[in-house]
């Protein structure tokens, strides 16, 4: 036997467990080790019944945590301090004496943890726990229901299960008929919480400007920035362009155009990409370079773009496509020589010098000397200790040879420029990792790069990427790393997701009415499936067929302990030759016996089970395994 209250006491604290992970990664350290103390108490005066505090003392202290923290509520910062409140005040229910309503109260909190969640980050794992929570509150409201009626009830194990049965068969239902609504119900293409969700962006990413050592930060940085849709390409053409920078102060890069340019008269190959940004709080969209053309759309109305640069700051996740021409080369006739040969007043005579010389010492094309010099000197890569000084670049050409990428092309480019070379920075992304699964580059914030592109004349723009990079390839590390395969498998969620989930809207969902319609009225289907067709469906089948089989087992009735002894008995009396009647007694039956043998041991499992069944006691798993044993040896 179970006791209703312990069960529901369990199940709350799931409830809760789920509710705190859905907000864990928003909710302040200070809060989170106070809920926890709050949890802790409340769990040991479950378990000993300890010191239970007055209900005016713990109102009171619930209503000085909401004042504190609506106190700390600014335009950029509305939704944490709430979480952190309901977080506490869940805590400071469980201390009180629960009954009913407090019960009510504390699911209630629970589905608001989550809703907030979603306003912050409404990612794929938001599924997970809008499952875990509604199936646990489910099954907690079914208990409430015998709570309600008596707080010492107790039920058997069987109808413990039962009810936990009956919970998962309405999830089962109830989850696809959400599915279903979410499909059908207006949408709207206004960001409506898009405000809210500072949390999302509030990260490293490029700017206006590029100040050496800046992008260091970001270079740390894990999340993923964008998502490519795009056929697999050469890995040496992974480059991702943003930003052009044209304007040096010394000490950082800024651009003068607001984006980098889009490439309309190129021809030749191109890739096509269906781009899924995450928000990162700046404006530029990014493409394989050279980008011929960008188009972003927002329900039925479409950008058509003349540069990198959005009219707004991404804040929420955004699709774009985009179509690109891959080459090293950028033909240009003319260019205004000027603005790309631009160095500050009597900047750096040293590094000066040091071109003079580079070029003394390797005739023939000074860009390729440069270039060479930079990339296969005795310079290397890193990420620790940058050079920083009043002239950071003297620091990395002479004296702490390690830099990033900044160092390496801001190097080159400012002695491009000594040399008479036009010259200029282009800030983007360098790399990726495929996923063959679901066909896309995963592109992180650790693989932002700027690279250098100098002019040559009467040829164009020539990229050169002075950083040194990597021996190993991404397709090489993908090959043999088996946590990166296993995190760009878990990625395929996130992937499809943001393509499924959050890029749905009003248009889409006009676009499957039309298909469903066109459906019936121009019906496709046949009785003579090909191979590709099952292959096409197999996963919908596999689904369809799964969520069958759990909705068989869950409405399966299940038969008593009892009941499964007494057929277990019947079987095995009818291996010896005695059938029982469906309405025939026990007793009679046994009169029917003529071994006296197998008569009498059959008699003490009657009598055994009959004491047991007459007098209501529970058929646990110790008194089974007896009655089996009286069974077996008939």
């Amino acid at each position: 036997m179970v006791k209703i209250k312990t069960l529901l006491r369990l199940i709350t604290y799931l409830c809760i467990a789920a509710a705190y992970a859905s907000v864990a990664p928003y909710v302040a350290i200070a809060y989170s080790l106070s809920f926890g103390v709050l949890c802790a108490v409340a769990i040991a005066r479950d378990h000993t019944g300890g010191l239970r505090l007055p209900r005016w003392l713990l109102n009171l202290v619930a209503v000085a945590v909401l004042v504190f923290s609506f106190s700390r509520i600014s335009p950029d910062y509305l939704i944490e301090p709430i979480l952190n409140a309901s977080l506490i005040l869940i805590g400071i229910k469980l201390l009180e004496d629960r009954k009913f309503r407090d019960y009510m109260q504390i699911y209630a909190l629970c589905m608001f943890l989550l809703i907030g969640s979603s306003l912050i980050s409404f990612s794929v794992i938001f599924v997970l726990y809008f499952c875990l929570l509604f199936a646990f509150s489910t099954a907690s409201l079914m208990l409430l229901a015998y709570f309600s009626h008596e707080e010492d009830m107790t039920i058997t194990r069987d109808n413990m299960v039962r009810i936990i049965q009956n919970a998962a068969l309405i999830c089962v239902i109830s989850i696809p008929a959400s599915g279903l609504f979410f499909l059908i119900l207006p949408r709207t293409n206004y960001p409506l919480f898009t405000f809210l969700n500072q949390w999302a962006y509030a990260k490293s990413g490029f700017s206006d400007s590029v100040t050496l050592g800046d992008v260091a930060g970001i270079q740390e940085d894990r999340h993923v920035i964008f998502r490519a849709e795009m056929p697999k390409t050469d890995d040496g053409l992974l480059y991702w362009r943003g930003l052009e920078l044209d304007a040096f102060n010394g000490t950082s890069w800024t651009s003068s155009s607001g984006g980098a340019s889009l490439f309309e008269e190129l021809r030749g190959k191109t890739v096509s990409q269906t781009i899924y940004m995450e928000p990162y709080g700046n404006k530029y969209l990014f493409a394989l370079d050279k980008p011929v053309s960008l188009q972003v759309q927002l329900g039925r109305r479409v950008w058509r773009l003349s540069s990198t640069a959005w009219f707004r700051k991404v804040e929420a996740r955004i699709k774009y496509t985009a179509l690109s021409a891959p080459t090293e080369l950028l033909p240009e006739k003319t260019i205004e020589r000027q603005r790309y040969l631009q160095l500050p007043a009597d900047f750096s005579p040293r590094i000066r010098s040091l071109v003079e010389n580079i070029l003394k010492e390797r005739p023939g094309d000074p860009a390729i000397a440069l270039y060479d010099h930079v990339k296969f000197g005795q310079y290397r890569y890193s990420l620790d200790n940058l050079p920083f000084s009043k002239n950071p670049l003297e620091s990395f050409l002479f004296s702490r040879k390690a830099g990033n990428c900044e160092y390496f092309a801001s190097s080159l480019a400012v002695m491009l420029r000594m040399a008479g070379i036009p010259a200029r920075l282009v800030g983007g992304y360098r790399g990726g990792y495929y996923n063959p699964a679901a066909g896309y580059y995963m592109v992180l914030q650790k693989n932002a790069h700027v690279w250098v592109e100098a002019y040559m004349d009467n040829r164009g723009w020539l990229r050169l990427d002075p950083t040194p990079h990597s021996l190993d390839t991404p397709s090489e590390v993908y090959g043999r790393s088996l946590f990166l395969k296993l995190s760009l498998m878990m990625d395929t969620f996130n992937y499809y997701w943001d393509k499924i989930v959050i890029s749905y809207d009003f248009s889409q969902q006009i676009k499957l009415f039309r298909q469903v319609n066109a459906l019936f009225e121009h019906p496709v289907f046949s009785l003579k499936a090909g191979k590709e067709t099952l292959i096409r469906y197999l996963p919908e089948l596999a689904v369809v067929i799964l969520l069958g089989g759990i909705a068989f087992g869950l409405l399966r009735p299940r038969k008593s302990a009892e009941a499964r002894i007494i057929e277990r008995f019947a079987a095995k009396m009818a291996s010896l030759g005695y059938r029982k009647g469906e309405a025939e007694g026990l007793e009679e039956f046994l009169g029917r016996i003529e071994d006296a043998d197998v008569r009498q041991k059959a008699h003490l499992f009657v009598n055994e089970f009959q004491h047991l069944f007459y007098r209501d006691c529970t058929f646990d798993r110790e008194r089974i395994v007896h009655l089996e044993r009286r069974i077996d040896d008939i």
